[in-house]
């Protein structure tokens, strides 16, 4: 036999009111489980998202570096004739003669004195 209670003026089963708090408390589980579940997934998204961010950080960085050396290399590359002009241009004056100097500094005061 099957007990029965009044419940707002209707007769509810103890079998119903059983079912129902089963019920509730299933669900109740189900909404824990997925908060749980939810809570992983947004971990997991965060930790993909750095990875990803670190990834690019990365690859940017590289291509920097990459574009830096390319840099150097080219400036070097435009500067080593100058430096050269430069080198010879002093090894020339350096080479002058006291002799040819003097002629030089003599010609030079002639001009301011005169």
């Amino acid at each position: 036999m099957i007990s029965s209670y009044l419940l707002g003026g209707d007769i509810v089963s103890v079998d119903a009111i059983s079912r129902v708090k089963s019920a509730e408390k299933e669900a109740e589980l189900l909404v824990e489980e997925a908060k749980k579940e939810a809570k992983s997934i947004i971990e997991d998204g965060k930790k993909e998202a750095f990875s990803q961010y670190k990834a690019i950080v990365d690859e940017a960085n590289e291509e920097r570096n990459k574009e830096v050396v390319k840099a150097e290399k080219e400036g070097e590359r435009l500067a080593n004739p100058i430096l050269e002009a430069a080198k010879h241009e002093a090894d020339s004056i350096k080479s002058i003669s006291d002799k040819e100097l003097n002629s030089v500094v003599s010609l030079i005061v002639e001009r301011i004195v005169s």
